[in-house]
């Protein structure tokens, strides 16, 4: 079958229409990778205007912190174990000063039981040893007073019978 040319001669134009387009697009996406390229360049440049110095500073003030850093830890650490040793040492001290406490307290209460048993004592000596006696006298004076009042009351009606 023969093909006709006016047929053939539209489908060439229509290709060619078509290819002419893609090329327009592949044209538009040139440009705009060019472009999008510039603005990576652009924000290239200025982040190494500024992020580089800034990653400087941060790297020698790494370099100068760290060995601080460690001298500040090691003095922590140092700190530390001077303060649980001393802790240790005052704990120590003041379970001794405490049981030095409960033995002199004791010791007082001992003292302080002696003493008054001792007044106890002494009070019970001395109500016997003049409790007695004064009862023993009080009893004496009591009998020679009746016995007075006694002769007393006799001569008194003695008197009145004559």
């Amino acid at each position: 079958m023969p093909i006709n040319p006016t047929l053939f001669l539209i489908f060439t134009a229509v290709t060619s229409i078509g290819v002419l387009i893609q090329a327009g697009v592949l044209f538009g996406m040139f440009l705009a990778a060019t472009r999008a390229a510039k603005k990576v360049e652009d924000i290239t440049d200025q982040l190494n205007v500024h992020l580089i110095p800034a990653v400087a500073t941060t790297k020698q003030l790494l370099e100068d912190v760290v060995p601080k850093l460690r001298t500040i830890t090691e003095d922590v650490a140092a700190i530390t174990a001077e303060v649980r040793h001393q802790t240790e040492h005052v704990n120590t001290a003041v379970d001794e000063v405490v049981d030095r406490t409960r033995v002199q307290a004791e010791r007082v209460d001992e003292m302080v039981t002696s003493v008054l048993n001792s007044v106890v004592h002494a009070s019970t000596t001395i109500q016997h040893g003049i409790g007695n006696p004064l009862r023993q006298i009080s009893g004496i004076l009591d009998g020679v007073r009746a016995g007075v009042s006694t002769l007393w009351r006799k001569e008194t009606e003695d008197r009145e019978a004559f």
